[in-house]
């Protein structure tokens, strides 16, 4: 039986770092474009079975006790990519903040 494929889009960055931490791939994107008074919103695309990614956000609302370093680590790791993919697609207020 294969498992199936399943699209989940995440818009918390904390979110998908704790996904990322369970083993999920978590693919940013800019779902909204930025406007004069605001810099865009990106958003993870968390690849993986349906059924396990629910079952970790049941523990993630759960308050699963997790490795906080490893935790902060991920979440560097995504917030990272969050504003490299705002630098690049030029999604950054016109004041430069993020």
């Amino acid at each position: 039986m294969s498992a199936e494929i399943n699209n989940s889009i995440v818009v918390d960055a904390n979110v998908a770092a704790y996904l990322v931490m369970k083993g999920f791939m978590a693919i940013p994107f800019i779902q909204t474009k930025s406007s004069a008074d605001q810099s865009s919103r990106v958003a993870w695309d968390i690849q993986g079975d349906e059924r396990s990614i629910d079952a970790e956000m049941k523990k993630y609302y759960g308050n699963e006790r997790i490795g906080i370093m490893d935790y902060v680590r991920v979440l560097k790791e995504i917030r990272s990519e969050m504003y490299t993919i705002k630098s690049v697609k030029g999604q950054l207020k016109d004041n430069g903040n993020y």
